[in-house]
């Protein structure tokens, strides 16, 4: 991944309000973690993935399991929108 592309897809999570951002870029199959994949799957193919971070505040009290489900659904659908909508160009 070329570092300007880096620097503009930082920008813009950082602007959307993600807490970090990293980037692999590799062959990350072949380290032995991950099992191989099918030629025809999309992963086997992939070069570089981008890992987008945001804090989940915690909550505790009488309703924590509720209030954790809510919490963990709510930071999963602003993770979703910061991977599915990309920069206006």
């Amino acid at each position: 991944m070329k570092l300007d592309l880096k620097k503009e897809i930082t920008a813009y999570l950082q602007d959307q309000g993600a807490d970090l951002s990293g980037y692999f870029t590799g062959r990350w199959v072949k380290d032995g973690r991950v099992p191989a994949l099918p030629a025809r799957c999309p992963m086997a193919l992939t070069r570089s993935i981008i890992v987008i971070g945001i804090q989940c505040p915690c909550r505790c009290g009488n309703d924590a399991l509720c209030q954790h489900r809510d919490l963990y659904n709510t930071c999963n659908r602003v993770l979703d929108d910061l991977a599915l909508l990309s920069p206006a160009g």
